[in-house]
């Protein structure tokens, strides 16, 4: 067990995101943008980072919800900050590789997807507003596609084929 602060009332519940697992390490983020590395077996803290904080993220107005995803020596997270959308960390110590995936947008719902597209490893990012594709190599914007839904819900994690994208939402988009 591991318990942290989680400040504010209800908003539709409390927990969102899935804690992802790892080589005997569990990554939780809060909804509140309180990410921790934990020891599985014990719940004891390796490492912790904060998304508002640490990268000027700004809490969807459902708080955080998406998922952690490791990629190898990698934890990617999706902060919706000034150039950094997307962030990639060291997963055994937290410290930060690179923040990118352009300009300010807000953070989306959905967990980041890894695909190699055209033969160039990214992340698919779901933002508030748009689908992004950020190199997995440097954090650098390669593409965005606006997908504006009511209230700025974009849940739903892209399907990738080959090199292609497949994308929905609810929220009058389709």
């Amino acid at each position: 067990a591991f318990r942290y602060a989680d400040p504010g009332g209800a908003n539709y519940g409390f927990a969102r995101s899935t804690p992802t697992y790892d080589k005997g390490l569990l990554y939780t983020l809060g909804r509140r943008g309180q990410l921790f590395c934990l020891k599985a077996d014990t719940g004891e803290q390796v490492w912790q980072r904060n998304l508002i904080q640490d990268f000027g993220g700004k809490i969807p107005q459902w708080n955080y919800a998406s998922s952690p995803v490791v990629d190898g020596d990698r934890l990617i997270v999706a902060p919706g900050g000034p150039n950094a959308n997307v962030v990639a960390l060291n997963k055994l110590t937290g410290e930060t590789i690179w923040a990118g995936g352009g300009t300010f947008e807000m953070a989306g719902y959905a967990t980041p997807v890894i695909a190699t597209i055209n033969e160039v490893k990214q992340y698919l990012v779901h933002t508030g507003d748009a689908l992004t594709g950020v190199r997995a190599e440097d954090g650098a914007l390669l593409w965005q596609i606006p997908w504006k839904t009511s209230y700025g819900v974009n849940a739903s994690m892209p399907l990738v084929e080959s090199n292609y994208v497949f994308i929905t939402s609810g929220y009058n988009m389709g």
